[in-house]
């Protein structure tokens, strides 16, 4: 099938985000215009990606924990067999800022914690947020893909790229690559993140730095002035950010 689209999920764990991408329209069915069917929606895909495109477009799925990898796959062959699209999954591998391979720090308890940062602490057994064991305590090798020229390739196909990043910490170093080498502004016209407490972040980004990513990710849009959200291609960026959790 021909792609209208490309989906980048990065922490994709067993699909779960993938299932919604594919399945669940979205709660917003416009500009200020929510749905009140009663119909089960996901509020995290904007009204200008409702659920007849997004089922027109492929999938990049990436999650380095080796433990989510057989219901990974599960996933992306249920989804293939019932939408007729193609969803490419990267198992065992990190997005990362390099090619190669890296220590993966695993998160024996949950799963979800699982990260590149190996002195970041996952939840406890009462979810309390760095309260657990700390990752680099279990660690695994994984294939790690660059993601600069990873993502530039994919939007010299043409189509618009969504992509979401929670990647426990190692959002940040991603993101400055890719907003200094210009690939986000240029290729990605929708980012959800998931900024994690900078102290799970490589040794040295400074603190509150989320905050000045979110500003220049947002300031550059006039509709987030008023709170409108709209897509907003303007001359310097063509990305719209998103919280995600």
């Amino acid at each position: 099938m021909l792609c209208a689209g490309t989906f980048v999920d990065v922490g994709a764990n067993v699909g779960d985000t993938l299932t919604s991408w594919y399945d669940e329209p979205s709660c917003a069915l416009g500009f200020r215009k929510m749905r009140s069917d009663g119909v089960q929606c996901d509020w995290r895909w904007p009204w200008w990606l409702p659920l007849h495109v997004r089922r027109r477009w492929c999938a990049e799925a990436f999650e380095a924990n080796p433990r989510f990898t057989h219901r990974l796959l599960r996933t992306k062959e249920r989804l293939e067999e019932r939408h007729g699209i193609r969803i490419n999954v990267h198992a065992r591998t990190a997005l990362s800022t390099r090619n190669g391979s890296a220590t993966f720090g695993i998160d024996a308890l949950f799963g979800t914690g699982s990260s590149l940062q190996l002195h970041r602490h996952a939840l406890d057994a009462q979810l309390r947020k760095g309260a657990g064991a700390r990752v680099g305590d279990r660690t695994t090798t994984v294939r790690t893909v660059d993601a600069t020229p990873f993502l530039d390739s994919v939007g010299r196909r043409g189509v618009p790229i969504a992509l979401k990043l929670d990647v426990e910490g190692s959002e940040y170093d991603i993101l400055r690559d890719l907003l200094m080498s210009g690939v986000l502004c240029r290729h990605v016209e929708t980012l959800w993140v998931e900024f994690h407490p900078t102290r799970d972040a490589t040794v040295g980004t400074p603190a509150s730095v989320d905050e000045v990513f979110k500003w220049m990710l947002q300031t550059h849009n006039g509709s987030t002035q008023t709170h409108a959200w709209l897509p907003y291609a303007s001359a310097r960026c063509a990305t719209t950010l998103h919280p995600w959790s």
